[in-house]
């Protein structure tokens, strides 16, 4: 199952993709099949089993937990395929929360970047009169493109999948995204403004594990220094709210529970939570020009502290006992530090239509991420009733580390249009282990 694509999710407003859940467990997925113990499966099966097992102890009788784990009234008959029993109960939601909230800075940084380089296109009477005109303007209406203030409106979507791997559940995702950028040009050379993000992201998780919908909201000021006309340094940093609201579904197998043919349902356990997030990014470019021709390399740094807050689970009512099998998470503190070198080449091309200018691009770039280390992630099990827990177990899950290298590969178009209209149009795709991402984003930037 292994692709060589992979996420980052991230943002842009998306085209939405719905797929199916899966619902069997792998040995090459990282999870154990068949009969799940405390010395064997993912870390996720392992502490599930610890905890179902610690509960049915201090409770006996039938309980799901004793159910599970052949224990309490059925310790003669121990169940026999609880595998996939196991893996849903660990919170992998709160295990895969990061995926959303992190990669998310990566793409809007990537998207404020890319449109402060795009401010220093027209600067160049050549870039932008290619062929010595622009539409019968001259050069210095090329400059006025990027005007004394500017505001961007950008938008997009994407879709994506995460195969189930090193013991975490995978998942299919689809995001949107709205940006809103406003610059002013204080100087011929240095130019800031305001960038303002709003990204929704759903994801199903795989082996029908639930759910994990987000709502992110952030703002970043910026500043762009030209200290040469090929060359630009660029600067920001920002703020970002994340609202997350997730669903976390168990279905055990009749083939896990030891009285033949029984049925036992466990309503969906919910819980909403939400997270802070701050983040920073330094970079810097270089474009040689050769009459229309462009081309650009850059290098960037990124910086983000994302804290989860912690969170109660609620529901996850078993029919065979009653009580309430929620979980509660601790909060978790990630922190990510990316390199992202990156080289872009486009051409200009004047004509006779409403796009006085056509500027097709292309660009590719490497990032490598530096910290964002595998970590653990608290959660204590319990069987609660009317609101009293009756029993608990408090775990530790090992959740793996993020892919260390991954690219990204894209073209779009840039258009210069009358009354100092410039539109794009964008798509991406990202490659990476594991996983698949595509994206494409539209805009259009006007000056007042």
């Amino acid at each position: 199952m292994s692709k060589n694509n992979q996420i980052i999710l991230t943002v842009g407003v998306y085209l939405a993709l719905a797929l199916a859940p899966y619902a069997t467990v792998s040995a090459g997925d990282g999870l154990a099949t068949g009969t799940i113990t405390s010395a064997t499966g993912s870390a996720g099966q392992q502490a599930s089993f610890v905890a179902m097992q610690n509960i049915c102890s201090q409770l006996g009788g039938s309980t799901l937990a004793c159910s599970l784990t052949g224990g309490g009234a059925y310790s003669s008959s121990f169940a026999n395929d609880n595998s996939l029993g196991f893996q849903q109960l660990s919170p992998q939601s709160a295990m895969q929360a990061e995926s959303i909230a992190i990669t998310s800075p990566y793409q809007f940084i990537r998207t404020v970047n890319q449109q402060a380089q795009k401010l220093r296109d027209c600067q160049s009477s050549e870039k932008c009169n290619s062929n010595g005109s622009s539409g019968g303007g001259s050069s210095s209406d090329a400059y006025s493109v990027i005007g004394p203030f500017g505001v961007s409106f950008s938008g997009g979507g994407g879709f994506g999948d995460r195969d189930t791997s090193v013991g975490q559940t995978g998942f299919n995702i689809d995001t949107r995204q709205a940006n809103l950028i406003i610059d002013y040009p204080f100087t011929r050379e240095l130019t800031g403004g305001f960038a303002f993000n709003y990204v929704n992201a759903n994801r199903n998780l795989a082996l029908a594990s639930g759910k994990l919908n987000s709502d992110s909201y952030r703002f970043a000021p910026f500043l762009s220094y030209a200290p040469t006309p090929n060359s630009y340094v660029t600067m920001m940093g920002g703020y970002a709210r994340v609202d997350f609201d997730s669903k976390r579904s168990f279905s055990p197998s009749t083939n896990a529970l030891p009285v033949p043919g029984s049925t036992i349902t466990v309503s969906d356990a919910t819980a909403k939570y939400g997270a802070n997030e701050y983040f920073a990014s330094l970079g810097t470019g270089y474009t040689y020009t050769m009459k229309a021709w462009s081309l650009r390399g850059y290098g960037r740094g990124d910086y983000n502290h994302l804290n989860i807050g912690n969170f109660q689970e609620s529901g996850a009512i078993a029919s065979n006992d009653g009580f309430s099998y929620a979980s509660k998470v601790n909060g978790q503190s990630i922190l990510s530090a990316t390199s992202t070198l990156g080289a872009e080449l486009s051409y200009a091309i004047s004509t006779n239509t409403l796009a006085a200018v056509v500027i097709p691009r292309l660009h590719a770039e490497w990032v490598h991420e530096f910290q964002n280390s595998s970590r653990q992630t608290q959660i204590t099990f319990s069987a609660a009733q009317n609101g009293a827990i009756l029993a608990s177990s408090a775990q530790s899950i090992a959740v793996a580390g993020p892919e260390r290298n991954w690219a990204n590969l894209g073209f779009g178009v840039q258009m210069q249009l009358p009354h100092a209209l410039v539109g794009y149009l964008n798509y991406d795709t990202l490659f990476i282990q594991n996983a698949s991402n595509q994206t494409v984003s539209g805009g259009v930037r006007v000056n007042f």
